[in-house]
């Protein structure tokens, strides 16, 4: 029962969890290393840790809320979801396929494994493969660049490595997060015939990979 054991949890575990939890649902992933700009180097995240460790109480109280916690264990990531499709948030078009570079980029790139499988990349890159999935006609304001960056940011999409006031010249972390924030049909939608090959084909493999899972199941489930 969540009352049992959330009672057995000190005073300062209890304000942690309040914590943790508002943490979650505002920024939808907690990832177990972040970039901290100040050290200039990953560090794990305490939120993470403390998801970890009372993994089961979260579950069961985002579960009374109607919200389920996902673990990606390859990633070592946490994810909430509602399990009604309410609390989603909307981005301006501009931002979706700001995103959908991204994802372009995170998957054409090898993840490295000291970033927390991240992949860095500069915001000339992006827009680089902007204009060669044809996703803009004239080049963003530097205002709009920044506000969308800083939108992903505010999820967990993507850090920020460098100071620099000109958004031009900013570094970009891209976060493992990425690959799961954007549907295949939301992609079809956007990019109608367009879709770049690297997704179709990242997409195809998962849905083979899940169709591949089911047969054993059912053999399995004959054996029986």
């Amino acid at each position: 029962m969540f009352d049992e054991d959330y009672e057995k949890l000190l005073d300062g575990e209890k304000e942690e969890f309040k914590r943790v939890c508002n943490y979650l649902l505002s920024k939808t992933f907690v990832l177990d290393q972040v970039y901290d700009r100040q050290s200039k180097r990953m560090i794990h995240t305490p939120e993470f840790r403390f998801i970890e460790k009372y993994s089961d109480i979260f579950t069961t109280y985002l579960n009374i809320a109607g919200f389920q916690l996902e673990k990606d264990t390859q990633n070592n990531i946490y994810r909430v979801s509602n399990v009604y499709g309410y609390n989603i948030a909307r981005f301006d078009q501009f931002t979706t396929y700001l995103l959908l570079a991204l994802m372009v980029i995170y998957e054409e790139q090898a993840p490295i494994a000291n970033l927390g499988n991240s992949v860095v990349c500069n915001v000339q890159d992006v827009n680089k493969e902007m204009q060669l999935l044809n996703m803009f006609v004239k080049k963003p304001t530097k205002e709009a660049t920044r506000m969308a960056y800083r939108r992903l940011e505010q999820f967990n999409l993507v850090i920020r490595l460098n100071t620099t006031q000109d958004v031009e010249d900013w570094k970009i972390m891209i976060l493992p997060t990425i690959t799961s924030i954007v549907s295949y049909d939301k992609i079809k939608e956007l990019c109608d015939d367009k879709i770049p090959e690297i997704l179709k084909d990242k997409f195809q493999d998962e849905k083979q990979s899940y169709v591949d899972e089911n047969s054993v199941d059912e053999v399995g489930g004959d054996n029986e």
